[in-house]
């Protein structure tokens, strides 16, 4: 795969090399060359603007309603949704599988 077009992303969490939970489209860069936007780009320009995850832990939040939600939507019946297959398979989780290929019960 050839890289052909820029865009500017917001992520709040990177992984092994990928985008994990609220990444988001912020801009199209038609005024940059997919090559010259790299991993190895982040520290020069960060040197040159800052770091924009300084402030990152200058206002800490408390996960209490955000885990009486989960709790909530599971009371409800709204699963939590599949982790990706290099994730071992947690209790409680959904199949991995397509509804139309699953295993019907006899």
């Amino acid at each position: 795969m050839q890289p052909r077009y820029v865009v500017e992303v917001s992520a709040d969490h990177i992984e092994a090399g990928r985008f994990r939970h609220g990444s988001r489209l912020l801009r199209w860069r038609d005024d940059k060359e997919p090559e010259a936007c790299t991993m190895a780009t982040v520290p020069t320009r960060v040197a040159a603007r800052g770091n924009p995850w300084a402030d990152v832990e200058d206002d800490p939040q408390e996960l209490t309603p955000l885990l009486a939600m989960y709790e909530r939507d599971l009371a409800s019946g709204l699963e939590d949704a599949p982790w990706p297959p290099v994730y071992p398979k947690m209790p409680g989780e959904p199949p991995r599988v397509a509804p139309s290929r699953a295993k019907k019960k006899a």
